[in-house]
């Protein structure tokens, strides 16, 4: 189980987050702002999903599966996947942006305060600051990283019953047909772990880019004094992030169907098994892009908050 769990990818699911964890000492100044945001007695692990969140996310997937639909007849063969998955990519830049704002305006009010160096006095050093307050940013920003968290959970959770499905269907063909074929076995198999391993990493992206993206607005703060300058600094970042990750995945399409000869998702001709292009799709997301992924916001987020502590010693605010 645990060889399956690590194939499948579900080790990388993001668990509810809880704010003292990052931290080596319990902070006064983090009990304060939990009590702000949750209007009273603080609860110390924050939820991924909202309920309310959840209807509203249902109905906008609704309409673009409709949406979805009409856009099939369209002559653009990426039109439909571009309906399906645009509201939940502008609301997922809407939440970056949100917490960019949130973050800084939290920083600039803070190190503007007559009291700032008597705090800056009471931390160990300046990697303790920069980590309370990334965790305040996380804290204040966390009603619009669970929206895009509940906007995904939609589409993962289909995309990981679609999957599931496949892959019981074809173990009971296996077992009830007579004279099974291997090879349209085999494709559903693959086809059932490609669906899983999608929505794992799709569920999975926004909790790792929301720990960059948070730091990544800290660094903004320090840099810039002017409150408009770092929130238009930190927005333009995220908007390049972005673009680099769709250019990366729509490379990886182009060049996974060009050297297998055939169209990859939307389908036309067939010039290699079927089963052999799922496995490729699949061997891509199992062994680089979902690990790369994570390392790469992991080693961006260090290298950020490294640049943070450093800008924060030279500063003279």
């Amino acid at each position: 189980m645990r060889l399956l769990g690590r194939v499948l990818g579900t080790d990388h699911l993001p668990a509810p987050y809880n704010p003292f964890v990052e931290l080596e000492r319990v902070n006064p100044l983090l009990r304060r702002e939990l009590k702000l945001v949750q209007q009273g007695q603080p609860h110390y692990v924050l939820a991924l999903y909202d309920n309310q969140f959840l209807r509203i996310a249902v109905v906008i997937h609704a309409l673009s599966m409709c949406g979805c639909c009409l856009a099939s007849a369209s002559a653009v063969p990426l039109m439909p996947i571009m309906t399906l998955t645009l509201p939940s990519l502008i609301i997922s830049i809407g939440a970056d942006c949100y917490a960019n704002v949130r973050t800084i305006f939290r920083w600039h009010s803070a190190s503007q305060r007559e009291t700032w160096d008597a705090m800056r006095l009471a931390m160990r050093d300046d990697e303790e600051l920069i980590s309370t307050y990334e965790t305040i940013g996380n804290v204040r920003s966390w009603t619009g990283f669970r929206l895009d968290m509940t906007m995904r959970a939609v589409p993962a959770a289909i995309l990981a019953v679609v999957g599931a499905a496949l892959i019981i269907g074809a173990l009971v063909s296996l077992l009830l047909s007579i004279r099974p074929d291997p090879m349209q076995v085999i494709e559903l198999i693959l086809m059932g772990f490609f669906f899983i391993r999608v929505a794992i990493l799709y569920i999975s992206d926004p909790r790792w880019r929301f720990r960059t993206n948070t730091i990544w607005s800290l660094l903004c703060a320090i840099r810039f004094h002017d409150t408009a300058a770092a929130i238009t600094v930190a927005i333009a970042g995220n908007l390049g992030v972005r673009l680099l990750h769709l250019s990366s995945l729509f490379a990886i399409y182009l060049a996974s169907n060009e050297a297998l000869g055939g169209e990859m998702v939307f389908g036309g001709r067939l010039d290699v098994p079927m089963a052999i292009r799922w496995f490729a799709w699949f061997a891509v997301l199992v062994f680089w892009l979902l690990p790369i992924t994570r390392w790469g916001y992991t080693t961006v987020y260090n290298w950020l908050k490294t640049r943070a502590c450093e800008a924060l010693r030279t500063d003279e605010v």
